[in-house]
């Protein structure tokens, strides 16, 4: 059994995220294998009398059509009739006419929903749960009572009356962003995100999108812009009106003093309202990293919620809680000693004092700082946790929420709260994070979602979850009802066996006999990504081991199929002589086996009967699952977003469908449909491409519980 790998022992400890590459010497580039990248852009509204589409290529051609009723101009604007239906483009090098790609352009081809809709969402005003929240992330509470709430991406402010259970907007109009001073909604906002109270009439919001901070004088509902410059991102301190920022998240007040996470700049702020000066009061803009020590060496990656202690202010960066200690001039990591906080935590707040409250994956926890133990409020919780008389607001999904501390007892305040999963057939069914899916050899798909493994019919459209908890990001063996998951990375069939890539362990799951198993245990070097099999032989990546392995069940054991341990580079060869950089996502079709090779920026095959690796692709700058059928490869890319078809036989790589950053996908036919946030990826026997659309494209700090379509799509046609 190769170095990295062992059987199951311990199945407590927590989930391993993907860690660096160890320090290997970076290829050369490879040759550019596919010269010509034709990207596809959507120019109908709606599909009409014609379809309308803009091609474009990676380098200077000359275009025309082949075949087919289709028009395409010199600029690349393609046009044909509603009815048309192969178009036959070729795009021919101007430098070397010997460069030529034709791409054969389905004019009736369209992106479907197959399951999964939008969550429970909206900006309507009402009455308790007749109001509609959108994307909250904070609250705050005034001396009298009402509670405040960014509803970030409806790009407002609403307030709740605790007597008549009335959600009003206070500021700004749902789904208009700007930079506009005014009264009520005369006034503009973007993305708003912390909230801070100041004990008298002043609410300050730090509006994200803009990079400013605002100040609303309640009484009047007027709106103020007090400190940022509208239009430009920076880190500059110094007077309110010249001081920039990049993207205010976190707001505390006390004492005629602002508190500023700034998350992009990673460093804390403290602006000076007696003064009217900012400064940085830790962090370094742009040096991003995790730094204790001293307040001028410290460094933070993203810091956004705050809470006041006694010592100073805590501070979640990234999904860990770090403590500034204000009398002593330090930063550092908190570790309660009873369970790691780090990569889990999404919320914090705090009572000024030694308690603090923080959202993880076990749900609302309440910690005693320098008493050495916590306990669970509650198995739940969401965004902007708020200290209260009796308890805690918080804000799960589009929901305004109490937690009763005398209790336990949850009541919800406002809005409505969409369950993490729900099965149903088609758009009834609800997703929380697809990601993996795979073909079930019927009519079937398997999908990972949210640390459960969840069955979609393609015939009529019934989602049903088979096994798992949402959430629960922890591994346990046995029944159905008992068994659970840190976070599903790849699934595959192999015989009768169903097998999931759970995080670092290779499980089985018995579909039959209602039975999970834990098979192998990887350790932190051996972070495993993806599975590929033919049916009978199944292949796994080594990421950052720098190997492809065989896997053989029954008893489990692990043989290096190609690359060498730890030896990165770029070399096709056979077997342990060849090299991979980063291998991140199999599959396989036709003898070969299809390797996402991500920073070698390129697709390699490798033959299954004598291991010789060949690069087929290159300039492919994606990180995401891979799909292989025929003569085809997709790519489907979470980082950046974006989606690839390889055809290997006409040699072009094509970017059929545009992502729209920070919406819902678009279905409908290809001359106006576009994705939001495109994950797993299947080629079904018919050519239909399968995509795990995860709706809105989230900056990672955000709480995935926002609103948005995550849906199982389904490209027809292409």
């Amino acid at each position: 059994m190769p170095p990295g790998l062992s059987m199951p022992a311990d199945m407590t400890s927590g989930p391993t995220p993907p860690q660096p590459s160890p320090d290997l010497n970076l290829p050369a580039p490879a040759p550019d294998l596919l010269p010509v990248m034709l990207t596809i852009t959507p120019q109908s509204p709606e599909v009409a009398i014609q379809s309308t589409l803009l091609l474009t290529a990676n380098l200077p051609v000359t275009w025309s059509t082949v075949s087919g009723e289709g028009i395409i101009d010199d600029t690349g604007l393609f046009t044909a009739p509603a009815k048309a239906a192969l178009v036959v483009v070729r795009a021919v090098s101007k430098a070397d006419p010997g460069i030529v790609a034709d791409v054969t352009i389905n004019v009736q081809a369209v992106l479907e929903i197959v399951a999964g809709g939008a969550r429970v969402g909206g900006s309507a005003d009402g009455i308790g749960p007749s109001a509609r929240l959108l994307g909250p992330r904070s609250v705050a509470r005034d001396s009298a009572g009402f509670l405040y709430v960014a509803d970030t991406e409806n790009h407002t402010i609403r307030r709740y009356d605790p007597i008549t259970k009335l959600v009003s907007t206070l500021a700004g109009v749902a789904g208009q962003a700007g930079a506009v001073d005014g009264v009520g909604q005369a006034a503009r906002l973007s993305r708003p995100w912390g909230l801070a109270y100041d004990g008298a009439d002043a609410l300050y919001v730090a509006d994200r999108g803009n990079g400013l901070i605002r100040k609303i004088t309640l009484s009047t509902a007027t709106v103020k812009t007090i400190a940022g410059v509208p239009g430009t991102r920076g880190s500059k301190d110094g007077p309110l009106a010249a001081a920039t920022f990049a993207q205010p998240s976190g707001l505390l007040y006390r004492s005629q003093m602002l508190w500023v996470s700034d998350s992009e700049n990673g460093n804390l702020r403290v602006i000076d309202l007696a003064t009217g000066t900012v400064s940085t009061a830790a962090g370094v803009a742009g040096d991003r990293n995790v730094v204790n020590g001293k307040l001028a060496d410290a460094r933070f990656v993203t810091p956004t919620d705050l809470g006041f202690t006694a010592s100073g202010v805590a501070v979640l960066d990234g999904s860990t809680v770090r403590l500034v200690d204000l009398i002593n001039g330090a930063v550092a990591t908190l570790d309660d000693n009873l369970e790691p906080l780090s990569d889990s935590v999404f919320s914090l707040t705090a009572d000024g004092a030694n308690q603090l409250y923080v959202c993880d994956s076990s749900g609302l926890r309440h910690l005693v700082l320098n008493g050495g133990w916590s306990y669970t409020v509650s198995s739940t919780c969401g965004n902007g946790p708020l200290l209260v008389p009796d308890g805690i607001v918080d804000l799960p999904g589009n929901s305004l929420r109490l937690i009763t501390f005398a209790t336990g007892a949850t009541t919800t305040l406002a809005g409505l709260v969409d369950p993490p999963i729900l099965d149903g057939t088609g758009a009834a069914a609800r997703f929380a994070s697809p990601g993996p899916v795979w073909f079930d050899g019927d009519h079937g798909l398997y999908v990972g979602d949210s640390c459960t493994v969840r069955h979609v019919d393609l015939t009529t459209g019934k989602t049903v979850t088979i096994v798992g908890t949402p959430g629960s990001m922890r591994a346990q063996d046995g029944p159905f009802d008992k068994a659970t998951f840190w976070g599903i990375q790849s699934i595959a069939t192999v015989g009768s066996s169903l097998l999931v890539a759970d995080d670092d362990d290779l499980r089985r799951i018995d579909v039959a006999g209602r039975q999970v198993v834990t098979l192998a245990h990887y350790s932190e070097t051996a972070y495993v990504e993806s599975l590929a099999t033919d049916g009978t032989r199944l292949w796994t990546n080594m990421t950052y081991q720098q190997l492809v392995d065989e896997v053989l069940l029954d008893p489990v054991s692990f043989h290096p199929f190609a690359g060498a341990l730890d030896q990165g580079g770029l070399v096709d060869d056979v077997g342990d002589r060849a090299r991979f950089y980063d291998p991140f996502s199999l599959a396989y079709t036709d003898g070969g086996l299809f390797v996402l090779d991500t920073v070698n920026r390129a697709v390699r095959r490798i033959d299954v009967v004598t291991a010789a690796v060949t690069t087929v692709a290159t300039n492919v700058d994606l990180l995401g699952r891979i799909a292989a059928r025929d003569h085809r490869v997709v790519v489907s890319s979470f980082s950046p977003n974006a989606f690839r078809i390889i055809d290997l036989v006409a040699g072009t790589m094509i970017n059929p469908l545009p992502v729209a950053p920070y919406g819902a996908p678009q279905p409908g036919m290809l001359s106006h449909a576009h994705l939001g946030s495109p994950d797993g990826v299947a080629i079904l026997p018919t050519g239909d491409i399968i995509i795990a659309d995860r709706g809105y494209s989230y900056p990672p700090e955000l709480n995935p519980s926002r609103a948005g379509e995550r849906v199982i799509l389904r490209l027809r046609g292409l």
